[in-house]
């Protein structure tokens, strides 16, 4: 990995320490040059041009969702390519019919996308919701998701890794258990895709819901889902339109349609083509750089980071100390004394990009493959100036 030669490739790196990977990754110049690629040829041929329509539609975003199947290890039938994780969230929450009582099981550690859809299923259809708390130890969080399975429970939901702890969770375990109590299984992936090899066969989920702008550092507006063959009849569609019917009457007195034989039957209406040539050229950098080298990098990092934080009495660890049990993310959460507008001190002090939740008084910085050990130093001492008790 020539760490110098990658960094020139990120533009943002040129003007800050970017440290909020975790939320917004900063797309390399390959990755936008490829999308300016795209828009380029369709505005030069038009948007309907057979030159575009082959190049960019069947060629490019096609090839994307292949490359993005290889990546998790399914197949391109069973990828849909979405805007986002809350479209893949909401394709599966949407796509069962539920009844009043059925059970729904979640992580105490989930973005608003991991907990909205659910509480909406609660209020629509009298879905109950229940959470189970995650713990660094994995046997903890497995016996806690236990503990909230019921006969009737249909669905399991946990975040592959929590963005909110930075805490590894026992993905394949969970779609076991959840499995045998006959549940759905279902993984977000956005904080595992693009930090660590993710294989969705051997997490042995339902579906598996990714975005591409956070760790993969591709364009904001894309995302996927994986949808298990097996499964692809489970989930019904509930917004549809043109794009996704294999076949479609005209003769609307017989009001028949056949929807694609794969994932593609959630994938409908017009698409930012350009964006997903570019999750494409994202997929392909990461794959060129090596996971398992980006695996090795951004969690050395964080381990060097941690131990820095240990030391410093008045930061709590909130992040699992062991590399197998975490990634890139850590967070800490502070005392009371600090600064409401800590982020904004960060940033405006040591252009120091992070993310920070005052009311929970918890700062995460995420390390990537990209910073660099003076990045990490002079962030540890940046959060020590401006959270240190004062004397």
């Amino acid at each position: 990995m020539n760490l110098a030669s990658l960094r020139e490739q990120i533009p943002a790196l040129r003007h800050s320490i970017y440290l909020n990977t975790g939320t917004f990754g900063p797309s390399p110049t390959p990755v936008l040059e490829e999308v300016r690629r795209a828009f380029d040829l369709i505005e030069e041929h038009g948007p309907y041009s057979p030159i575009v329509r082959q190049t960019v539609e069947k060629g490019g975003y096609e090839t994307t969702r292949s490359e993005v199947a290889s990546f998790v290890g399914a197949t391109a039938d069973e990828i849909v390519l979405t805007r986002c994780v809350s479209d893949g969230v909401n394709i599966v929450a949407y796509g069962l019919d539920w009844q009043p009582d059925d059970e729904i099981v979640i992580s105490n550690e989930e973005h608003q996308t991991g907990i909205l859809p659910w509480l909406m299923l609660a209020r629509r259809n009298g879905v109950k919701v229940h959470t189970a708390a995650v713990d660094p130890d994995p046997a903890v969080t497995l016996q806690n998701f236990k503990e909230q399975l019921s006969p009737r429970t249909r669905l399991v939901f946990a975040s592959h890794v929590s963005g909110i702890s930075g805490v590894r969770l026992p993905v394949c375990e969970i779609s076991k258990m959840a499995h045998a109590g006959r549940a759905l299984a279902i993984i977000d992936g956005a904080h595992a895709l693009g930090q660590f090899p993710v294989n969705v066969r051997q997490i042995g989920c339902d579906a598996y819901i990714g975005c591409g702008h956070k760790w993969l550092l591709g364009p904001q507006g894309t995302g996927l889902a994986f949808i298990a063959r097996e499964r692809l009849e489970t989930f019904k569609p509930s917004w549809t339109g043109w794009g996704a019917e294999e076949e479609f009457s005209l003769d609307l007195d017989s009001q028949t349609f056949t929807l694609h034989d794969s994932a593609r039957r959630f994938e409908f209406g017009t698409k930012q083509w350009p964006l997903f040539l570019g999750l494409g050229a994202a997929v392909r950098l990461i794959n060129q750089i090596g996971i398992s080298n980006i695996q090795a990098r951004s969690t050395q990092l964080a381990m060097e980071l941690k131990q820095a934080i240990d030391g410093a009495p008045w930061l709590h660890r909130m992040t699992p100390a062991e590399s197998a049990l975490s990634t890139g993310i850590v967070s800490i959460r502070l005392d009371d004394s600090a600064p409401e507008n800590l982020g904004e001190l960060l940033w405006q002090q040591n252009r120091l990009l992070a993310a920070y939740w005052h009311p929970l008084r918890r700062l995460r910085l995420a390390v990537a493959f990209f910073n660099t050990r003076e990045e990490i130093e002079r962030a540890f001492e940046a959060v020590c100036r401006l959270t240190a008790p004062r004397q």
